[in-house]
């Protein structure tokens, strides 16, 4: 399921768009597309921030 939060947008003749932080993601042909390609972006940003925790406490633990 995708976010409440997340906007798509539909631009003329261009296709939808989702909206990240990062900015817009797509052109995608379909608004179905367009939040399944959204949630699978939602589950690797998932990932990588798991990812990154977990390192930055192995650093810690080293220096302590």
């Amino acid at each position: 399921m995708v976010r409440r939060k997340t906007r798509f947008r539909c631009v003329a003749q261009r296709g939808w768009y989702f909206l990240t932080r990062e900015g817009r993601i797509g052109p995608f042909d379909t608004r179905r597309e367009a939040e399944e390609m959204c949630q699978r972006y939602l589950d690797e940003m998932v990932i990588l921030r798991r990812e990154q925790q977990g390192r930055v406490s192995q650093e810690i633990r080293k220096i302590a």
